[in-house]
């Protein structure tokens, strides 16, 4: 439970709420609520500075089809610094240690260092017009 609590206070400091496909949620409710669900029904990965957790990534793992979801947040504070990537590294070698072999995610078309960092990972952006102008999506086969 502490954990979770820890979470939310990351995304209670986290700024600009609602800036990345409308999350972090901006209403206080509406956020804790996400974060409780996020934080049950999906493996979860932490980045903590002393006892705040400043980083947090999330899988929501569907086993049947081998595949998971994937999410990751940075206080912006701590942005720019390599702790994306060491995180989401992280969080990928648990998922293919664990049978995952595809990880799929958006991410905003002018977030440029996301998008830096899924390519260095080498996951594919496909080309599509269907998809919002805002985002795109991306998958990552995971080698065993």
């Amino acid at each position: 439970m502490e954990a979770c609590w820890a979470v939310q206070r990351m995304y209670d400091a986290f700024e600009p709420k609602g800036s990345v496909q409308g999350m972090p949620p901006v209403a206080d409710y509406a956020r804790n609520t996400w974060v409780e669900a996020i934080m049950g029904v999906s493996w979860n990965f932490v980045l903590r500075q002393g006892h705040r957790v400043v980083g947090h990534a999330a899988a929501i793992v569907d086993r049947r089809r081998g595949e998971a979801e994937y999410l990751v947040f940075i206080l912006p504070a701590y942005q720019r610094q390599g702790l994306g990537s060491a995180l989401t590294g992280l969080a990928l070698d648990y998922l293919r240690q664990r049978g995952i072999k595809r990880v799929v995610l958006e991410v905003r078309n002018d977030n440029s260092g996301a998008l830096n960092l899924y390519r260095k990972l080498s996951l594919r952006f496909p080309r599509t017009n269907d998809a919002p102008r805002y985002s795109a999506a991306c998958c990552l086969e995971l080698a065993a």
